[in-house]
């Protein structure tokens, strides 16, 4: 065998997973399409990290790396309605907490993630490069390159994102469904302070997020509207597009003072019909995205590759099959669980918010009255927290 295992994709998911098993001093081939992580100047793309997944980082060394200078803290957050006044508050201090996550520049993260993994002489590294088949056979699969040259393993890991080669490639089934929305990125100033504080507004074209970044008076906006208005909002000139967010926006916020360039993405629920086949195993993006409601995507993500790294280095201590059916269904069990409730759950706060404007005050009552009851909001924020 050339490897014990093949990583396709490393973006966050596919570097943790990589790190975590070699640590185990596993012998790990990583490819990936792109060049090396580098770190961008300005990067909208953020992540929103639980305390899950920053103990994840901190189990393999990675968030020492993290410049926290251009990270922004979450310890609250504000739900409400348009035209209302916030009616739903979670707060840290409620589950004793410091904080309930952390909002990180995408390109910080991984960069944070590679430094690690150079210092591990048993992965190695293939950027810039993609392979162009896969054979599996009885007793490891099997991948060529343009070049005609091979590798081989034991087991492939599909980390590889929404457009997954290996997922195609393998012949996963994926089911989709399209929310017919589009998401608008972008990094705003504001002329008042978040406070660590993030917004999430409902709107009935869809939902605008506030997301506090390292500065106080800064935010990452991901705003979910429905694919009409965002492609009206995507072609409206600078002025006007700061006059309509801001008509949106609550006046605790204060003014837009400056936004960065707009990008967006087309928003749909993805999930594999399974997250397994002989010798090969699916992770993150590549098996299942969420609407980005509650910005759990990544954090999915970042468990699928812990629960699979826990399983394969079981086995192996056992001296069994890693790319076993019986191996890899173990993983199957231990993370399908999980991913269907939250992408039930964030399907369900979506349709309720959905619902004909006439149910607004109703809605309103609800969130206040979800408000009031501390055991259950203790009980989501901890979910929401991973803890």
């Amino acid at each position: 065998m050339d490897t014990d295992i093949i990583i396709v994709g490393a973006g966050v998911t596919g570097l943790l997973a990589a790190i975590l098993l070699a640590k185990q001093g596993l012998q790990i081939t990583l490819i990936d399409a792109q060049k090396a992580p580098t770190v961008l100047t300005q990067d909208l793309r953020v992540v929103a990290l639980t305390l899950a997944s920053v103990e994840y980082l901190q189990q393999v060394g990675a968030w020492q790396y993290v410049d926290l200078k251009r990270v922004g803290t979450l310890a609250a957050l504000q739900i409400g309605q348009q035209n209302f006044q916030p009616a739903l508050h979670f707060a840290a201090a409620d589950i004793k907490k410091e904080q309930l996550g952390f909002i990180v520049p995408q390109s910080i993260l991984r960069m944070a993630l590679y430094d690690v993994l150079k210092q591990h002489a048993n992965i190695h590294c293939h950027f810039d490069t993609k392979p162009v088949d896969i054979q599996v056979q009885l007793q490891q699969v099997v991948l060529t390159f343009s070049d005609n040259k091979t590798i081989a393993a034991p087991l492939l890991l599909g980390a590889d994102g929404v457009q997954s080669w290996v997922r195609q490639q393998a012949g996963f089934v994926l089911n989709a469904h399209d929310y017919a929305q589009t998401a608008i990125v972008a990094e705003v100033t504001l002329s008042d302070s978040l406070e660590n504080t993030a917004w999430q507004i409902f709107l009935k074209e869809g939902v605008l997020a506030f997301l506090p970044l390292a500065s106080s008076n800064q935010a990452s906006i991901v705003f979910s509207a429905n694919n009409t208005l965002a492609q009206t909002l995507l072609a409206l000139p600078d002025d006007a597009f700061k006059t309509q967010l801001q008509s949106y926006m609550p006046k605790t916020l204060g003014d837009v003072l400056w936004y960065s360039q707009r990008l967006s993405y087309p928003l749909l629920k993805r999930k594999t019909d399974s997250l397994i086949k002989p010798r090969i195993a699916l992770l993150g993006d590549a098996a299942h995205t969420i609407h980005p409601l509650a910005g759990q995507g990544l954090n999915l993500g970042m468990a699928d590759a812990v629960a699979l790294a826990d399983i394969v280095t079981q086995a192996y201590a056992k001296q069994r099959d890693s790319g076993a059916v019986d191996t890899l269904q173990r993983y199957q069990r231990a993370r399908v669980g999980e991913q269907r409730m939250m992408a039930q759950g964030m399907d369900g706060i979506q349709l309720l918010f959905k619902a004909q404007a006439w149910l607004d005050p109703l809605r309103q009552v609800g969130l206040m009255g979800l408000n009031a009851c501390l055991p259950v909001k203790k009980w989501m924020m901890r979910v929401m927290c991973g803890c």
